[in-house]
């Protein structure tokens, strides 16, 4: 078992991508937003992506995708690991 695991390892390496060809990947594969419905609304490439800085994405937007993620986020004071860790060093209580 202990030699398995590197010899499975090393028959791998002639399947792995190459770093520019994850890189291409990712690039490649667009963001779909869709409607209710399932209809398609727009379509984000990386091409056409504008980044920003957090500071710059209003504050109604940060809280929407909170909410999303988890309802009880502002309202809940006990923290556990995985909420302080999501909700981070700056976030007001």
């Amino acid at each position: 078992m202990v030699v398995a695991i590197p010899l499975y390892a090393l028959a791998l390496i002639p399947f792995t991508p190459s770093v520019e060809g994850v890189l291409k990947g990712r690039d490649e594969r667009p963001s779909v937003l869709l409607a209710a419905d399932g209809s398609v609304l727009t379509t984000f490439r990386r091409t056409n992506r504008e980044w920003i800085k957090l500071e710059q994405v209003p504050r109604h937007v940060v809280d929407a995708l909170i909410v999303t993620e988890d309802h009880r986020f502002w309202s809940t004071k006990a923290s556990t690991g995985c909420a302080a860790f999501r909700r981070g060093p700056h976030a007001g209580g």
